[in-house]
C-alpha cells in the first residue's frame, strides 16, 4: 500500500518523499522528531539533519547510533504552506506504526510538534515529567520540546536537554524516573 500516493504533502515534496530513520531500529526505543528538515531533505537522509546534529552535541558518543531509532513523525519538508491535517497525519503516521510494530519498539519520545499531533495536546510542559502508558500495546511515551527550541528559547531548550539526557538514561539504565500515566 503506498501511502503517500495523492498525499497533498507528497504532491509538492517532488525531490524526495518518506524519508526514513537512522541508528538502532532493533534499539526497542524511538525519537521522534516533528519532520524532516531542509538539510535533511535535500540530502535525502535524517544523517544531516540540523535537529540530529544538535541531539549529537547532548547525547554521548555513538549514543544515537546504537541506543535510539531517530524518526520523523512527518517524512516530507514541511517548508510549503500546506497545513498538515489528519489526512496526511495518518498518511505519515502509517510508517511510523510499521516501524514500532514491525521492531517491537516499546519507549518512543515525542518532540515538539510530534507529541502535539500524536497526543493531541497542545501544551508540552505538563507532561515533560509523565511517562505515557499505553495499555493495550505496552508502549511507553515521553514528551519533549522539538530540538530547535535551541534557536528560539534558552530555557526550554536547557528544558529539552535535560530531559533527553533523562530519557537515554531510562532507557540504557531500564530505570525510569517519571509519574506514570496509563491510557
Amino acid at each position: 500500500m503506498n501511502v503517500c500516493e495523492q498525499c497533498p504533502l507528497r504532491l509538492f515534496n517532488n525531490r524526495g518523499h518518506n524519508i526514513n530513520g537512522i541508528g538502532n531500529i532493533w534499539s526497542g526505543s524511538a525519537l521522534v522528531l516533528p519532520n524532516v528538515d531542509i538539510p535533511a531533505y535535500k540530502k535525502q537522509d535524517m544523517s544531516f539533519s540540523s535537529q540530529v546534529e544538535i541531539i549529537n552535541t547532548i547525547l554521548p558518543t555513538g549514543g544515537l547510533e546504537q541506543n535510539l531509532y531517530t524518526v520523523p513523525l512527518i517524512r516530507c519538508n514541511e517548508k510549503f504552506d500546506i497545513e498538515i491535517n489528519d489526512r496526511i497525519l495518518i498518511r505519515c503516521s502509517h510508517y511510523f506504526e510499521e516501524d514500532v510494530n514491525n521492531h517491537q519498539i516499546k519507549n518512543i519520545m515525542l518532540c515538539g510538534d510530534a507529541a502535539r499531533r500524536m497526543l493531541h495536546i497542545d501544551d508540552l510542559k505538563p507532561y515533560l515529567d509523565t511517562v505515557i502508558c499505553e495499555n493495550k500495546t505496552k508502549r511507553r511515551y515521553f514528551v519533549n520540546y522539538s530540538p530547535l527550541v535551541k534557536y528560539t528559547n534558552d530555557e526550554h531548550f536547557e528544558i529539552f536537554k535535560s530531559h533527553l539526557l533523562k530519557y537515554y538514561n531510562s532507557i540504557t539504565s531500564k530505570m525510569y524516573d517519571y509519574e506514570i500515566m496509563i491510557i
